[in-house]
């Protein structure tokens, strides 16, 4: 098991884009770290030295944004597979709706129950980078989650949500990577998928939950389409980039694999690519 450590996202302006965060009240805490992005495959050398900032974005349970700053054409969420969107807690998501900034914000989705639970309500928001957040209220015990509890009107991201070509190939993986012995399937509602597809906003999707820690859990929700690249000039993914975890063990794939690197306070990290080549980060607690 692990924890949702950070996540890393890439965006046109860094000066925008921290705006908006300090908007919903994060706050600056130092340089990103870039480690990952410079032993991927396909690594783009400019990011090496590319403009950053790390923001808080919960002190309980730590958990970092890292931005990093890099200019020119971006795809929409959920044009292709991978992570696509997160979720993150909220305490009172009228009251976040209404503070919301929307110079930087624009609502995808406004307020509104979930599909499968009554005791979920969730909206989702789209940033200036394009990234797809959901803010979601819990008002109750879901039957089969250990959710968390929601103390701060943004609050910490505990669900990240991947766009999965083959939903059942992605199970295995996640399955696999935190031990567990399956999934929790259902259909839903996905607004992203929905508006990325030119699909009803009312169209149900398969989709299945991974447990990856205490609270915390990965979605995978299938794409509707066979998925096939944006045409023109080469886009920036317009999703998030990485997510990083913490665990206090190695993580489990097929075969042994050696660290990636080490941190700078010396913590084994695992460079792992999902089956819809999805960055993950994964960090043994030292």
């Amino acid at each position: 098991m692990a924890l949702i450590n950070r996540l890393v996202l890439i965006v046109p302006d860094l000066d925008t884009a921290l705006a908006s965060y300090q908007a919903l009240g994060l706050q600056i805490s130092g340089a990103a770290d870039t480690t990952i992005l410079q032993y991927a495959d396909g690594f783009d050398q400019y990011l090496a030295n590319a403009r950053t900032a790390r923001l808080l974005l919960c002190d309980s349970p730590k958990q970092y944004l890292d931005l990093i700053e890099k200019s020119g054409p971006r795809g929409s969420a959920f044009a292709e597979p991978g992570w696509s969107a997160i979720e993150v807690l909220t305490n009172d998501l009228d009251q976040l709706c209404q503070n919301l900034p929307l110079q930087y914000f624009s609502v995808l989705g406004p307020p509104a129950t979930l599909s499968f639970s009554e005791d979920i309500r969730a909206m989702q928001v789209v940033g200036s980078a394009g990234e797809l957040i959901y803010f979601t209220e819990i008002n109750g015990k879901i039957p089969g989650f250990d959710l968390p509890v929601a103390h701060r009107l943004v609050d910490q991201c505990f669900v990240t949500i991947a766009g999965s070509a083959r939903l059942d190939r992605a199970i295995k993986f996640y399955s696999q990577l935190f031990d567990v012995s399956g999934a929790i399937s259902a259909k839903s509602r996905v607004v992203g998928l929905s508006v990325a597809n030119n699909l009803p906003q009312s169209t149900q999707y398969n989709i299945a939950t991974i447990p990856v820690g205490p609270g915390q859990l990965i979605e995978l929700d299938q794409m509707p389409v066979p998925i096939t690249s944006e045409g023109g000039q080469t886009k920036i993914k317009s999703g998030w980039n990485c997510v990083s975890l913490q665990s206090s063990k190695r993580p489990v794939v097929d075969g042994m694999i050696e660290p990636s690197y080490f941190s700078a306070d010396g913590q084994a990290c695992f460079l792992l690519r999902g089956p819809d080549a999805e960055l993950i980060e994964w960090i043994v607690s030292a």
